[in-house]
């Protein structure tokens, strides 16, 4: 598995297609999604906010 620095990570949606996929309120307010995963490697900790995308 690749292991990046969050500089190295870019944004999953491309910041003009957001409105159009996550709808038009998904910049306010201030939300944080939170989930986890498990594999191999250990357990991982998935965070993004809804200002980066």
């Amino acid at each position: 598995m690749e292991h990046r620095s969050p500089a190295e990570i870019r944004s999953a949606i491309r910041e003009a297609d957001r409105d159009t996929i996550l709808g038009k309120g998904w910049k306010a307010p201030a939300a944080r999604a939170v989930t986890s995963a498990a594999d191999s490697d250990g357990s991982h900790l998935l965070v993004a906010d809804s200002d980066s995308g």
